[in-house]
């Protein structure tokens, strides 16, 4: 075989998909969207196809028909707790067939060809995922972002194919971007440890010194472990203070995840905290000047 038909030359592009709110129509509009582009790529691949020696003229048409039906984009909605919807249509995504609670969907336009043994070289895939933020028991905050597997993925050999189909699906979702990428960051953690959490363990523990003058009566290694004690509790708080608004804000959100009556209440209570943390901390300055 020839080297010239072994090569390859086209352009492969993924990103994350940014912070953004999703709404059920929101899925239903993207995949109609996409649908159409899975069409082009599904027309690029036939058009580079070769009628099989012995095939009727007539036969090998009605074949490409028959690949232009079943070849659509397929959507792949996953329930949490086990439902899922597999198709080729926008229908399984009206609301009376979604599942109540969805961990991710999925969009893939090769998928179809794929289960025909076939890996087209113009495909896409869009995968939402809406799961829970992890606990910082799962992984490493100080060094990782909030884990979330939401993800854009375009390849094919047309250069300008694939710029287009990128650029559609990513302007999507910057299109329903909410300012939350900040939250979710090792920077925005250590930032808030060093700046806040540590700051606020020790006040806290000077705090108890000072409303619990018992306990300089204590011996001073006992002391010192229930200092040490409180400290830690002090900072296991605020690690579920900033998950708390790390779940409440999460990266991919999917409208109606999240009650606006829960949001509000707690972000009041959280924000309340932190607010009065920082008012007993000047007040205490001051007081003290």
């Amino acid at each position: 075989m020839p080297n010239d038909l072994l090569s390859y030359r086209g352009r492969f592009r993924t990103a994350r998909v940014p912070p953004c709110l999703i709404t059920r129509d929101d899925l239903r509009k993207l995949y109609a969207q996409l649908d159409a582009r899975t069409s082009e790529a599904l027309e690029k691949h036939i058009a580079v196809l070769v009628r099989p020696p012995g095939t009727e003229e007539r036969a090998w048409s009605q074949t490409l028909e028959n690949l232009r039906h079943d070849a659509r984009l397929t959507v792949t909605v996953q329930g949490a707790d086990g439902e899922q919807i597999v198709a080729r249509s926008v229908e399984p995504l009206s609301d009376d067939e979604l599942p109540d609670r969805i961990t991710f969907t999925r969009f893939d336009s090769a998928a179809a060809l794929q289960f025909l043994n076939i890996t087209p070289i113009h495909r896409f895939y869009v995968h939402l995922d809406f799961t829970e933020p992890p606990t910082f028991a799962s992984y490493n905050p100080w060094s990782q972002p909030t884990p979330n597997a939401s993800q854009i993925e375009v390849i094919g050999s047309d250069q300008t194919w694939v710029t287009g189909v990128y650029e559609l699906i990513i302007g999507f979702f910057r299109a329903r971007r909410r300012r939350r990428a900040w939250l979710h960051t090792q920077r925005s953690f250590n930032a808030a440890h060093w700046v806040i959490g540590f700051p606020a363990a020790l006040w806290i523990v000077y705090r108890l010194s000072y409303y619990a003058p018992v306990l300089s009566r204590m011996h001073p290694a006992l002391l010192g472990v229930i200092y040490a004690y409180v400290f830690l509790v002090s900072l296991l708080i605020f690690r579920g203070i900033i998950w708390s608004f790390r779940w409440l804000f999460p990266v991919v959100e999917l409208a109606g995840s999240r009650p606006k009556v829960v949001r509000r209440v707690l972000s009041f209570v959280l924000s309340s905290l932190l607010l009065a943390l920082l008012y007993d901390v000047l007040k205490g300055i001051i007081w003290h000047r």
